[in-house]
């Protein structure tokens, strides 16, 4: 492990590494921080929901990402995007997301209170019968 981390002396290859850190950079400035967000949430929608058992995951992105405690907050989302992403690991997006059911009460206490009021259909409406 120790030759893992000191590496090999012979083969510099810090050119490489710095041309690939470079070539992310400039892959960044090219994408709007709107469309970052979204991609990151969809991202963190998916690690959750899709694994086996995802309720760590969801704790955690509940209380770094979406608590709204600027003193452990890791990441600021736009209130768009962070109301989609807890909607999203509530299951209400339209996606189901099996996990959503086992959070624990804390965990969906932050995600129901970054997510907002829930979402409800439009009331359908029924003509009013004909009377001949």
């Amino acid at each position: 492990m120790r030759d893992a981390l000191i590496g090999d002396p012979t083969k510099d290859d810090s050119a490489a590494r710095a041309e690939a850190w470079l070539e992310c950079a400039e892959a960044s400035g090219k994408i709007s921080q709107e469309d970052f967000e979204s991609a990151h949430a969809a991202l963190l929608r998916d690690l959750v929901c899709q694994a086996d058992d995802g309720r760590a995951i969801g704790r955690g992105i509940a209380n770094n990402w979406l608590s709204g405690d600027s003193s452990i907050s890791r990441q600021e989302y736009s209130p768009q995007i962070a109301t989609a992403l807890a909607r999203s690991l509530l299951g209400e997006d339209g996606k189901e997301c099996p996990v959503a059911k086992d959070y624990d009460e804390s965990t969906k206490r932050l995600l129901r209170a970054a997510a907002g009021p829930p979402l409800t259909p439009p009331p359908t409406t029924t003509p009013a019968p004909r009377y001949k």
